[in-house]
């Protein structure tokens, strides 16, 4: 009896151990896990920083597409109307070469003009001249025609 008393001790005192050497492992298990909870909650903190951070950036980038497509649109327009003044820059200047063109006409019929009737004057003025000549001829030689009958 004394035997199976000692070796119920024995067993008892194993089953200490080793209840012991469990409470043991579940403190540390449990501390394990509260390390772990610890860690997952601040993974979650970090993960909740980073998409608040990431949706930031993403207002960020979307308001800077659209800056960007506006001035876009912007530019598109102002190249739109600078084809658009250049060409009429172009009409203009054809417009003003072909109005030179004919002032450089006009002047030179004018020019042309003005020549034929300096000669015209000219020649006006000398077929007066001679006409005049002329008249005085014939009254001074009416004049001794006159003399001569009389």
């Amino acid at each position: 009896m004394e035997n199976k008393f000692k070796e119920l001790q024995k067993e008892v005192s194993e089953t200490k151990e080793v209840k012991s050497q469990l409470e043991h492992e579940k403190v540390e298990w449990e501390q394990e896990l509260s390390n772990l909870r610890f860690s997952l909650k601040q993974e979650e903190e970090k993960q909740r920083s980073a998409d608040q951070l990431s949706e930031r950036m993403m207002e960020q980038l979307r308001r800077k597409d659209e800056q960007y497509q506006n001035e876009l649109e912007g530019k598109q327009q102002l190249e739109v109307s600078l084809r658009t003044l250049d060409m009429e820059l172009k009409t203009v200047k054809n417009h003003l070469n072909q109005i030179s063109e004919e002032r450089n006409e006009i002047q030179r019929q004018l020019s042309q003009e003005q020549n034929a009737r300096a000669l015209q004057d000219g020649i006006l003025a000398n077929h007066l001249c001679k006409q005049k000549e002329i008249e005085m001829a014939q009254k001074k030689m009416t004049s001794e025609v006159f003399f001569l009958v009389f």
